[in-house]
């Protein structure tokens, strides 16, 4: 096996372990061989970057996350990873720049517009939170998650009339679930899905 074979089955190896909610500490030992093997990689520092956010490390994370936007500046999803961070450190500002390049960078993701809105809603900025979840809304429309942020936001706009209304739709949306091909049960999931999809 040569050199890059051998990155490319650490960070493979992690993708799987990955996957195993039990196995996430196996997952990063085979993403930091990977790093050690190729410092260069940006895919390298991304993960190694998201097991230690994972594991509590977020200061390390965060500068691992700004070495992957260095090396990679148009990859929406280094973006969106260093923006969530920021945001549980409470850094909404530098968060929601993050967010709105990784939105630039790929408008079609739900997912980013989803959590730029959980920003906005945590600086009690509703309406700008509002615009963002019915932009993730409009992309996927059958996740039950999207619907009850956009509940909650328009109660906090005092507008519980459209509150209810979308209260009803979570109602249809998980009633009608099992019709769909893809179960929206929660973020994880999509986020995994497009993990997946990037890096198979």
């Amino acid at each position: 096996m040569n050199y890059p074979e051998k990155v490319a089955a650490h960070l493979w190896k992690g993708l799987e372990l990955y996957a195993k909610e039990d196995q996430h500490v196996e997952a990063s030992i085979e993403f930091e061989e990977a790093l050690r093997l190729n410092p260069r990689d940006p895919q390298c520092h991304f993960w190694v970057a998201k097991m230690m956010a994972e594991f509590g490390d977020n200061e390390d994370a965060v500068e691992l996350f700004d070495n992957a936007v260095k090396m990679s500046p148009d990859n929406a999803q280094y973006h969106f990873e260093k923006g969530d961070i920021l945001a549980l450190w409470g850094c909404f500002d530098e968060a929601l720049n993050e967010m709105t390049k990784a939105i630039r960078l790929n408008p079609k993701n739900a997912n980013y517009h989803y959590f730029k809105g959980l920003a906005h809603n945590s600086m009690r900025d509703y309406e700008k939170a509002l615009k963002e979840f019915d932009s993730c809304l409009g992309l996927l429309p059958d996740c039950s998650e999207f619907h009850l942020a956009k509940m909650d936001t328009l109660v906090q706009l005092g507008r519980t009339v459209e509150g209810t209304e979308e209260q009803n739709k979570v109602h249809i949306v998980t009633e009608n679930d099992e019709r769909h091909p893809m179960r929206y049960e929660g973020i994880l999931e999509i986020k995994q899905a497009y993990f997946f999809q990037k890096f198979r």
